[in-house]
Order: C-alpha cells, then structure tokens, then sequence
C-alpha cells in the first residue's frame, strides 16, 4: 500500500504542478495577448490619430485658401467700385469745372492763373502760354494786350488754365492737371 500511497502522492503532485504550471501559461498566454492588443491598439490609435491630424491640416489649409481667395475678391471688388466712383467723381467734377468756365468769374481765375504762371516761371526765356480754343477765342485780344507773351491754342480736354512752356521750365496750371493732382493726394 505503501507504493498506492507513493503513487497517489506522486499523482497529486503531477496534478499539483501541471495545476501551476497551467496557471502560469494561462497569465502569460494572457499577458501575450494583453501585450499585443496593447501593442495593435497603440498602433491604430497612432495611425487614426495622424490620419486626423492629415485630414485636420488638409481642411485648415483648404480654409485658409478659401479665406485668402474671398479676401483677394473682396479686395479686387472694393478696388473695382472705388475705381468706378473715382471715374464718375472725375467725370462730375469735369462737368461743373467746364461749366465753370462759361461763367463771368472764370475770366478773373483764367487771368490771375495766366499772371501767377508768369511770375513763376522767373523770366525764362521764348515763354508761351497755351490756353484751351474756347478761352483763346474769348480772350484772345484781351490776353494780348495784358500779356507780353505768345499764346497758342491746347486741348479743350485741359478745360481751362493754362500752361507755360518755355526754354527752362513747363508749368501745368490747367483745370485738368489740378484736378488729377487732387485725386491723386486723396488716394494717397
């Protein structure tokens, strides 16, 4: 019986160590598992997670293309419209300038225009003025005896003014050129 007992011992003690040893490959079969699908888990995260910030880069830039696109016509209609409204004030402004000249006070302006050129041009030499057609037939014998100067005949687009030429010096002193050097403060 002794050999029973030894056996049944020996039996239980297989039991015993195949018990641990079973216990012992299941944690570490566990831990495999626990480790790769940590592993797997870490590695989708990575990759959705820079597939997002992709995508989140794509739709920023994409944007801010968009943001610039609207912002550059934006820009281009305000130029547009400013330069619309420039043009029509340009052209009402010509308008009322050219009536002004046909009124009894642009005669004065037209003479005083034609003296302070004079002055300024600092006795230079073989000096002309140059007057529209519409001033040079009105004041033509008028401008002849107050002036020593030849006079000859401009653009009725200048409006009125005047312009000296001489050897030494131009000077614009036309409606035009005032107006144009005014518009062109205001943009500035």
């Amino acid at each position: 019986m002794n050999l029973e007992k030894k056996l049944k011992e020996f039996e239980e003690s297989c039991l015993r160590l195949a018990s641990i040893e079973t216990e012992s490959l299941k944690a570490e079969i566990q831990n495999e598992i626990e480790d790769q699908m940590k592993k797997e888990l870490d590695e989708y995260t990575q990759k959705k997670e820079w597939n997002f910030n992709k995508t989140t880069e794509k739709l920023e830039k994409d944007y801010m293309k968009e943001i610039f696109s609207f912002q550059t016509e934006c820009k281009k209609d305000i130029l547009k419209a400013k330069q619309e409204i420039d043009n029509d004030l340009r052209k009402k402004v010509i308008d009322l300038l050219s009536e002004y000249t046909n009124r009894d006070e642009y005669r004065n302006f037209l003479f005083n225009c034609i003296d302070s050129t004079i002055k300024n041009s600092k006795g230079s030499s073989n000096v002309s003025i140059g007057i529209t057609q519409k001033d040079l037939e009105k004041f033509e014998n008028e401008l002849k005896k107050r002036f020593n100067v030849d006079f000859n005949e401009i653009n009725n687009c200048y409006i009125g003014g005047c312009i000296l030429k001489s050897n030494e010096i131009y000077i614009d002193n036309t409606l035009l050129n005032s107006l144009e050097e005014k518009m062109k403060e205001e943009r500035e």
